[in-house]
């Protein structure tokens, strides 16, 4: 028993021991070396050292000085310093900082005085120069109903004032372009001496935005511009052209809706881009001018006719892609994919895009945007909008002077197996063309809109737009009605391009050739964006600078045999001349000199005068299946030139040409085991030499060749090992060179 008393005895003196012990250790202290900095009118920072006791977490707390309450204290944990904010401006505080313990034993409180400041000088947190003419910069600082700002160009001593009251921010606009400016910020009633530091910022030439019009099916030489009718006034269309350039010889590469809006799109030939019919599509992943401007921050939008798919494209923010109904009204009250849901639209659809353009001026034009506007007209069925019908009723329509049907020297294919819409009656021409300029008419006007609102938003200058059609139109000539064809009235497009940071008014670029595969490198030029996509075509600015030299354009059509039967058709044109060739299993090709002949009358294929011309475009054909990757260059097709014109009698003398190169005939085609080759030479060459490459220029075969003066004829034993396919076939003399096309297909 007495063990037990002492044992309970001696824990008792233990544990009041540890609680002395306990209590004793937990003094806080005091915090020292209180300080405050960092004085604004709405703020203070206070900061001290640490207590000499054990602290746990301290509080801070602050009232007006002269007042009992002290503000509801915030723990700080072991923190040395806070800022006080919501403080009233010109005010003296007692701010205090109190250490505790963990059981909650608080020290002595340490209080420090100081007042807050009459106002606070503001602070720039954003600087957004967002074109080139408009700025907004926001700041930050205590409330204030006396905040400004003053700027000024660094280069000027005059200062402008923005009153912005208790906002923290400002839009400055009308801004000189590609200008170094400087500013300051006060949020005193009494500026003096309260402006912040001098801060600065450069407007830039910034980025354009991106206006692309395209028509669909439309005459390059129906505007003012072009020598269209002189009643018939675009005054809008013409308006870009007269404020900027008009390239005179624009060309698409083939003349088929679908192919040549992948071409503008993807900047790439129709095979290349995979677009090769209206029913085909764009090979997936092909960067598109949508997908790059995207990438690079531009809104892009596409409204109207895309015709390759209506659903909507990778690189596109916003979508109203017109669903047409083909084959009936192809204008009124269509469906349309808006952003993935069909919808449809009353009226008729040449004001459904204009009024869906010019909403989307109104949301995105303070961003950089890429639209693309898509007309459907003037398409047949001419179909215009009610106000239109007949406007022109008494004027003369542009019948063409050779409505005539080809005679000599044309393709047999061309009036025996096209279906009957491929050809027109010249007493229909007129009624035919009344409603495409009708249609033309309204597209005007809606042009017109659009620009007024780039006009309104004062963007129109720093706005590139591109004025084109998707491909020409053959109206009568030669009694034909269609396109896809190599003939001028259907390669040919209107392009007019306004963009006075490259072009004045009036610029006229005749020297050149543009093509549809030079928007996609214009536009990212326009933009900046220099990144290697391996374009077809040239920007435009190089071209019409002189930078780029196109001598000869190369035009493709690739075979169809459904219910129009075509051969495939491959073409080069140049400013003066137009070669044509024709996918037959007979030599079947046209040539005209555009110089004497610019409506395409006479076929010169047979005339010796042009022989040597003749070869240097065949030459050129070849280098650019060539260096274009063109593998499109089958089937032949069963057609001939009917109705030659043979050549005019030659008398073979010395002084004439080695070989006369329009007199080479390959034979057979296809070709299985040999190649039999009959030619005409004006002298002698014992060094001569017959070469077979295959389309990517690959000698794959050759032997040495005794040219003799005259007839020369003889047979090519073909490489067993060769594949089936398109080759070429050359005689190599010392001062000429006669290429020609053979299919071979070894047994």
């Amino acid at each position: 028993m007495k063990h037990h008393v002492l044992l309970l005895l001696l824990i008792s003196v233990f544990n009041f021991i540890v609680i002395q012990e306990s209590f004793a250790a937990c003094n806080p202290g005091i915090a020292t070396n209180l300080k405050l900095s960092d004085k604004k009118s709405c703020s203070i920072k206070l900061s001290w050292s640490p207590s000499t006791g054990q602290v746990n977490y301290y509080k801070v707390k602050y009232r007006v000085t002269g007042t009992t309450g002290w503000n509801s204290a915030k723990k700080v944990d072991l923190d040395l310093s806070y800022t006080f904010t919501d403080l009233n401006p010109s005010t003296s505080y007692d701010f205090a900082v109190t250490a505790y313990c963990k059981d909650g034993t608080s020290g002595e409180n340490a209080i420090k005085t100081g007042s807050t400041t009459s106002c606070t000088i503001p602070e720039t947190t954003t600087l957004n120069v967002f074109n080139n003419h408009s700025a907004i910069i926001s700041w930050s600082g205590c409330p204030s109903s006396f905040n400004q700002l003053r700027y000024r160009k660094a280069s000027s001593s005059t200062w402008f004032y923005v009153s912005t009251g208790s906002l923290q921010t400002v839009t400055l606009t009308t801004l000189s372009t590609n200008t170094a400016y400087v500013y300051q910020l006060v949020a005193c009633k009494d500026t003096a001496d309260n402006w912040s530091k001098i801060d600065s910022f450069t407007t830039t030439v910034a980025r354009p935005n991106i206006l692309f019009i395209i028509l669909d099916d439309s005459r390059y030489d129906s505007f003012s511009s072009n020598g269209g009718p002189s009643w018939f006034h675009t005054s809008n269309m013409d308006r870009i052209s007269k404020e900027g350039a008009n390239f005179k010889v624009s060309c698409v590469v083939f003349s088929f809706c679908v192919p040549s809006r992948a071409s503008i799109v993807t900047g790439l030939y129709p095979h290349k881009n995979g677009a090769v019919s209206n029913t085909s599509d764009i090979t997936p992943g092909l960067p598109t001018t949508a997908t790059i401007l995207d990438s690079a921050g531009y809104y892009t939008g596409w409204i109207g006719k895309y015709h390759i798919d209506v659903s909507p494209q990778p690189g596109y923010d916003y979508w109203l892609g017109t669903k047409v109904n083909s084959g009936t009204d192809e204008f009124n009250n269509l469906q349309y994919n808006y952003n993935g849901t069909l919808k449809t639209i009353n009226g008729h659809d040449t004001k459904t895009v204009t009024d869906s353009s010019a909403v989307f001026v109104d949301r995105h034009y303070t961003q950089n945007f890429f639209l693309t506007v898509a007309y459907h007209g003037p398409h047949n069925p001419f179909i215009p909008q009610p106000q239109y019908s007949g406007i022109y009723a008494d004027d003369p329509m542009p019948v063409p002077p050779n409505t005539a049907p080809y005679t000599v020297n044309y393709p047999s294919f061309l009036y025996k197996q096209l279906p009957p819409t491929w050809y027109i009656a010249p007493s229909d021409i007129p009624p035919l063309y009344e409603g495409y300029f009708e249609m033309l008419a309204g597209i005007d006007e809606g042009i017109g809109e659009i620009l007024q609102k780039l006009t309104d938003y004062d963007i129109l200058d720093n706005t590139l737009v591109i004025f084109t059609s998707d491909n020409g139109y053959i109206f009568g000539e030669h009694g034909l009605f269609n396109k896809r064809l190599a003939y001028d009235p259907s390669i040919r497009v209107p392009l007019f391009v306004r963009y006075p940071a490259w072009y004045s008014a009036n610029t006229v670029i005749n020297n050149q050739i543009a093509l549809n595969v030079d928007f996609a490198p214009t536009i990212l030029a326009a933009a900046g964006i220099k990144t290697p996509y391996n374009f077809d075509g040239a920007s435009l600015k190089d071209l019409s600078d002189g930078l780029v030299n196109r001598q000869y354009i190369y035009y493709e059509y690739i075979y169809s045999s459904a219910v129009v039967k075509l051969p495939y058709i491959r073409a080069v044109r140049s400013l003066n001349d137009m070669y044509i060739s024709y996918g037959c299993n007979s030599q079947t090709e046209e040539f005209f000199d555009l110089t004497i002949d610019p409506l395409e009358n006479t076929n010169q294929i047979n005339k010796s005068s042009y022989s040597s011309l003749i070869n240097t475009f065949r030459n050129q054909l070849a280098t650019f299946e060539t260096t274009l990757h063109d593998n499109y260059l089958t089937p032949i097709s069963t057609c001939s030139l009917l109705n030659p014109q043979k050549n005019e009698e030659v008398n073979y003398t010395d002084s004439d040409l080695d070989i006369d190169p329009s007199q080479l005939i390959v034979y057979p085609v296809p070709a299985t085991k040999e190649i039999d080759y009959y030619f005409i030479s004006r002298s002698d060459d014992a060094n001569a030499k017959l070469v077979l490459t295959n389309l990517y220029g690959e000698v794959v075969q050759q032997q040495p060749l005794n040219v003799a003066h005259g007839e020369n004829a003889g047979n090519l034993n073909l490489n067993p090992n060769l594949t089936s396919g398109l080759y070429y076939l050359t005689v190599n003399c010392a001062s000429a060179r006669l290429t020609s096309r053979i299919v071979i297909n070894p047994e």
